[in-house]
Formats: C-alpha cells, sequence, structure tokens
C-alpha cells in the first residue's frame, strides 16, 4: 500500500501526509488529485453525519446506556471513517466532480494547488468551482440521496476476517449504530452474528463468488428487492435438521447489513416482544427463538455460549456493557 492508498484510513496522517508531499511533487499528478477529491468528499459527508447526530440528539433519552459519553465518542470516530469509506466509493458523486473540474486543461487549478500542508483542501482553490458542483449535482439524482439508499449501487466492500478478534473489532463499530437503533448491546448483535457466520469464516456467498455479507441469515422473502443468494441451509422441523436451498438477503457493506437487522427486527411485528426486553440479553435472543427466528431449538442457548468468549473482553469494557 503507498502513501496515497493510506489517506483513505481517518486516523491515519502520515498518509495524508503523503498526500501532500505528492502533489507537491506532481502538480499534475491524476492520481494525488483523485485522492484529494475524495478527501473533500468525505469532509463534506462527516459534516453531514454530525449534524444528523445532532438531530438525533434532541430525541434521545439522556439515561440511555446509549447516549453516553464513551458511545459518542466511539460513534464519532466511526462516523469519520465511515465518511472516508464511502467517499473513496464516491457516494455522492462529489469527488467525479471535482476531479472533472479540476483536471489539466480545465483551469489552473491543479492537485498541489488544492491540497494544504495539514492535508485539508485549500478553501481558496476549491469554493470557486462551488456553484458548478451545485449545479451539477442537480442534475444528478444519486447526489441527493443518503448514502443507505445508494448502498445497493456501491461496489462490495471485501472483506476477510483474520480470526475472533478480527471479527469483533471490524462489526464492532458498524454493530454499535444499529445495536442503538434497535435498543440492543452492540456485543449481542455480534455475538449473533458470529454463530451464524462462524465468526466470519463461513459467509454465505453470491452467484459470483463475492461475499454476501449477510451476517444474520435473514432470508430474502416478498419484502425484498434488494440483492440476493441462493445457498444450503440447516434447518430443523420436530426437532430434526436436515438440508435445504433458500434465497437469503446479500449486502454491499457491513454497514448495510447491521443496519438492515436492525430494520428488519423493529419492523417485523412478531418480533416485538423481543424488542421490548432488548436491554436483557438472554431473554432477548430467547423471545427472538420463540417468534420463530431460527428453527434451531438450542439459537438462543448457543448465543449466549458464544458471548462468554474472552474476545469480547476489551468490547465490554469500552462500551461499558
Amino acid at each position: 500500500m503507498d502513501k496515497l492508498d493510506q489517506a483513505q484510513f481517518v486516523q491515519d496522517f502520515a498518509g495524508l501526509n503523503g498526500l501532500r508531499e505528492a502533489a507537491q511533487s506532481n502538480p499534475n499528478d491524476q492520481k494525488a488529485l483523485r485522492k484529494a477529491a475524495e478527501h473533500f468528499e468525505s469532509i463534506f459527508m462527516k459534516m453531514m453525519l454530525q449534524s444528523m447526530r445532532q438531530a438525533e440528539e434532541v430525541l434521545e433519552d439522556k439515561d440511555s446506556p446509549f447516549n453516553s459519553q464513551e458511545t459518542k465518542f466511539f460513534r464519532g470516530m466511526m462516523d469519520d471513517q465511515l465518511a472516508v469509506d464511502l467517499s473513496s466509493t464516491g457516494a455522492l458523486g462529489l469527488a467525479d466532480l471535482i476531479v472533472e473540474q479540476l483536471s489539466p486543461g480545465t483551469g489552473n487549478i491543479t492537485a498541489a494547488s488544492i491540497t494544504r500542508n495539514d492535508g485539508q483542501l485549500s478553501r481558496a482553490q476549491a469554493y470557486p468551482q462551488a456553484n458548478q458542483f451545485s449545479a451539477r449535482a442537480a442534475e444528478q439524482p444519486q447526489a441527493n440521496q443518503t448514502a443507505v439508499e445508494q448502498s445497493t449501487a456501491l461496489p462490495v466492500e471485501r472483506v476477510e476476517f483474520a480470526n475472533k478478534q478480527d471479527f469483533v473489532d471490524k462489526l464492532l463499530p458498524y454493530a454499535t449504530m444499529a445495536a442503538e437503533k434497535l435498543g440492543i448491546s452492540p456485543i449481542a448483535m455480534i455475538g449473533q452474528a458470529a454463530l451464524e457466520t462462524g465468526w466470519g469464516q463461513k459467509m454465505m456467498q453470491k452467484f459470483d463468488g463475492s461475499n454476501a455479507l449477510n451476517f444474520f441469515g435473514i432470508k430474502a422473502d416478498g419484502r425484498w428487492d434488494g440483492d440476493k443468494t441462493t445457498v444450503s441451509t440447516l434447518e430443523y422441523k420436530n426437532g430434526v435438521a436436515h438440508q435445504e436451498r433458500a434465497q437469503f438477503r446479500a449486502y454491499s457493506n457491513i454497514a448495510e447489513s447491521m443496519q438492515d437487522y436492525a430494520d428488519f427486527i423493529l419492523n417485523s411485528p412478531r418480533y416485538q416482544q423481543a424488542v421490548e426486553v432488548g436491554k436483557d440479553v438472554k431473554q432477548y435472543f430467547s423471545e427472538l427463538q420463540k417468534a420463530g427466528y431460527a428453527t434451531d431449538p438450542n439459537y438462543a442457548d448457543k448465543i449466549m455460549s458464544v458471548l462468554k468468549d474472552s474476545v469480547f473482553d476489551s468490547a465490554r469494557d469500552m462500551l461499558k456493557f
């Protein structure tokens, strides 16, 4: 990974410094211009996420464990990285517009001239194009959609898990956001995902061999109009296990998968009793099982067994769960 590629990590200041150096050494470097444009888009997206969070805080229960300073801090870090990740896929389309407007031949602005010493974009150079960006964005419907609405059009995120700790670390930021919406512990969500996927080692695959990123075994019934895959699954009838083929939902990234799980549970009347006891992890999974979330008669007990793993200790300390 070169220095420009490192700039995709929000906390990697060395990567941003590499972006500045590359831009200054070769002012017409298209790769440096692209990275600078993506960085500008990530700043804009971060501002959008911050505004959304501030609006949500008005409705939050002040005594909720999900409203603690620790959760807000961790959620802020997650939003920062999410903004960087989404900008690298062109989620808003701003980066493409910036590159088009600032490429050699369209003016005197270069990658070096819009990159400050701190790795940010120069306001004096970037903002003169603002009116053109706004006009072009208005012509493109995707520029006015949310990242979640566009998620099915985004490139599929390549995800691999080296071990249990890697699985927990990669899912925790996204699970924290989805679990807050659902009103359960993010660790409980990851425990369920660990059982369903064998800690990420037995993930469903789509027809082209890519990862379906279905962490919760949610099937693709008539309510689902997104991407899907067909795989063999172990089902229980009258206590007897048997294999059958079924269609399951497929996602473009981890965030989409986590959010869909929360929406799936919240919007299903059969799981409302589970939602009501969400703060009690054992009771939550017990109610899910009673409502028919899984046909395995030991489903809830298996998740509780997974949650005893010491791999969750650091996450529990961080989130105070």
